[in-house]
């Protein structure tokens, strides 16, 4: 269930809400271990520092990326957000970027080597595009296209 979770939330006005919002829902016990609240950037975006073992951090990125449908402008926004976000994130042991990219990456791994695995899947959008330069800019890889998973797994 929900209980003993507390909810941070960044996104627009309830009258301007529509297809954006990000979240995170974060046990209690761990709320209290966290060295600052989690950061609302835009309504697509969110940073948590959350400490590990050992004195380690993981930088945790929230991202919901602009559909498909979205203007060449507003999918670029995102990304130049992503961008600025990734490139000022404290010094961590972890970086994780995880949420809805809306996002088809492809198969080319051999292009994109080090950043997308053997199992990607079907062909590449606009949004793929975006999301691979941008990881292959910031050393960041698609873990889920490194194993081997039903396609019902790797896309909803």
């Amino acid at each position: 269930g929900l209980a003993g979770n507390t909810f941070f939330w960044s996104g627009r006005p309830r009258a301007e809400r529509r297809d954006a919002g990000v979240a995170f829902a974060i046990r209690n016990d761990i709320v209290g271990r966290l060295p600052c609240l989690p950061q609302g950037i835009n309504d697509r975006l969110m940073s948590l520092h959350l400490p590990l073992r050992d004195d380690k951090f993981a930088g945790i990125i929230g991202a919901h990326a602009s559909p498909m449908t979205s203007s060449g402008a507003v999918k670029n926004k995102f990304y130049e957000a992503l961008h600025a976000l990734l490139a000022t994130v404290p010094k961590v042991d972890e970086l994780i970027v995880l949420g809805d990219l809306n996002a088809r990456v492809g198969t080319d791994h051999a292009v994109w080597q080090g950043v997308l695995g053997p199992h990607g899947l079907g062909g590449c959008n606009d949004n793929g595009l975006l999301l691979l330069q941008t990881c292959a800019e910031h050393s960041l890889l698609l873990s889920n296209t490194f194993f081997r998973l039903q396609t019902r797994e790797k896309a909803t």
